[in-house]
């Protein structure tokens, strides 16, 4: 609100829930990655079980490319984590719920950090890259089970990597 202007509404929820989130995560660091793991495997696989229903050949097309690109960057952690974001944003984007896609976005920084993390343990790449694939596949058949399954599996990779990149 503004004297003499009124109000003014703006669509900064997801930036300002970004904001919140990070410093949530940095109040007593530890643990954190397990947290976040947590979120994860609470919401993900519905994610990519919905996404399996509704996403356009659009958003399956920018999967297929953020793949793609994982793939041609497997050792180089910045281009790499970048499209892994993006994957996971499009599979967000492929449930046509904004809310979704709200939450992921105010994540993605905690996200980046923690792919940043697993990038350093050895094979963890290439592991991601395989669950990925299955994931994508499992969208692009419109399998729903197969994607929720595909994205379990990855997340229990991811818990796995968390775990050694922590020792």
């Amino acid at each position: 609100m503004r004297p003499g202007r009124g109000t003014i509404v703006i669509d900064g929820t997801s930036k300002a829930m970004r904001h919140s989130m990070g410093l949530m995560m940095k109040v007593g660091q530890a643990g954190n990655s397990v947290s976040l793991v947590e979120l994860r495997e609470i919401i993900e696989p519905e994610i990519a079980a919905l996404a399996a229903v509704r996403a356009t050949d659009e958003q399956i097309t920018s999967m297929r490319e953020a793949v793609e690109v994982m793939d041609a960057h497997i050792h180089e952690a910045d281009a790499y984590i970048a499209a892994d974001n993006d994957f996971h944003r499009a599979l967000a984007t492929g449930t046509q719920n904004i809310l979704i896609l709200t939450l992921i976005d105010s994540i993605v920084d905690l996200l980046s950090e923690q792919r940043k993390l697993i990038f350093s343990t050895s094979g963890a790449p290439e592991r991601g890259q395989i669950h990925h694939k299955r994931i994508l596949e499992s969208v692009m058949q419109q399998d729903v089970d197969a994607a929720r399954e595909a994205m379990r599996d990855h997340l229990h990779q991811v818990r796995e990597d968390v775990k050694s990149a922590a020792t």
